[in-house]
């Protein structure tokens, strides 16, 4: 039995690009958030390190702090970039390539604090619901109602589909390891940097446009697949339909997983002690409780149309460049 099993890894070439794919994905699904050792939040700590030193006072002009939130955001980007590209072709690579792209996705995560919160509501505990949210929003949550927290849960299942699953698996694809690894920095970089508020809005211009630009392509991929699997009809109403939205990539994904749950989102919401009016995504009616748990299966169950899509692509491009 042992030999057989032996056998059976000697045979696994783990260098392979589907290999390393199965093997992170297995991670993601048994560890889930490996926190404290969550090398996301490592790189978010240096980012902060950054910012400290870079974003200078308050009364500097728009200009140079502009300059200043581009020079970190290359500085924050280039020391981890060379950190993976050193092992590249060694003997520890196909061991530390899965790791790498475990750490850049999300799945089980997602679906941890979505169940969370969804417990905390059919328990009627609204606080512990918004103490939940709170760990994956960046609106105020102290003051939401069921509803509100109903909303606000399965608007961000539907954008962390595209930002912390497909896009990672997308850039992957593209330009293997170091391509998810810059995306997942990339987003964490907009996440920390990307507002439009005195602090923010010059300084984290760069990260915010550089975020843009690599989500394009994987917040229509990520449209198109919930058109696949949800109500194709009313998603793709939606989808056609989405108003105008301060970030037009996550307007159309969470428009458009609307749309596929038959559901309503967007609307007003407090961010920073601020009520802001939204525009109304999707279509149907607000979401139920139940709804949680249906865009945790939109976004799941499109996690493994792109395994088995992004599988098939890569076995075909690693063979035509060994050939």
């Amino acid at each position: 039995m042992m030999e057989s099993i032996e056998s059976l890894f000697s045979a696994i070439d783990f260098s392979h690009p589907v290999a390393i794919l199965v093997v992170a994905i297995s991670l993601d699904r048994v560890i889930g958030d490996p926190r404290p050792l969550h090398l996301v939040a490592l790189f978010g700590r240096w980012a902060g390190f950054l910012e400290k030193r870079l974003i200078g006072p308050d009364d500097l002009p728009a200009k140079a702090r502009r300059w200043r939130g581009n020079t970190a955001v290359q500085m924050a980007l280039i020391f981890p970039l060379v950190l993976i590209l050193l092992p590249m072709g060694s003997d520890l690579w196909p061991l530390l390539a899965p790791v790498l792209l475990f750490y850049t996705i999300a799945s089980r995560s997602l679906a941890d604090h979505a169940d969370a919160i969804s417990r905390a509501l059919d328990a009627g505990d609204l606080e512990q619901a918004r103490k939940q949210l709170a760990m994956i929003v960046s609106r105020d949550t102290d003051e939401l109602t069921e509803q509100e927290i109903t909303a606000a849960t399965v608007e961000s299942i539907l954008e962390n589909g595209a930002d912390g699953i497909y896009g990672a698996l997308f850039w992957y694809a593209i330009a293997g390891i170091p391509g998810a690894v810059i995306y997942r920095m990339v987003n964490t970089l907009d996440a920390m940097w990307g507002y439009r508020t005195p602090r923010y809005n010059e300084f984290g211009r760069a990260a915010a446009r550089l975020d843009d630009l690599l989500n394009w392509p994987v917040s229509l991929l990520t449209c198109g697949t919930y058109i696949l699997i949800g109500n194709a009809s009313t998603a793709l109403h939606a989808f056609r339909h989405k108003p105008r939205w301060k970030s037009p990539n996550a307007g159309r994904v969470m428009a458009t997983g609307a749309g596929a749950l038959e559901c309503l989102l967007g609307g007003s919401s407090i961010y920073q002690g601020k009520r802001v009016e939204r525009p109304t995504l999707g279509v149907g009616i607000p979401p139920g409780k139940e709804t949680i748990a249906r865009a945790i299966d939109l976004v799941e169950t499109g996690l493994w149309i792109w395994f088995i899509a992004l599988s098939g692509i890569l076995l075909l491009v690693h063979d035509w460049l060994l050939a």
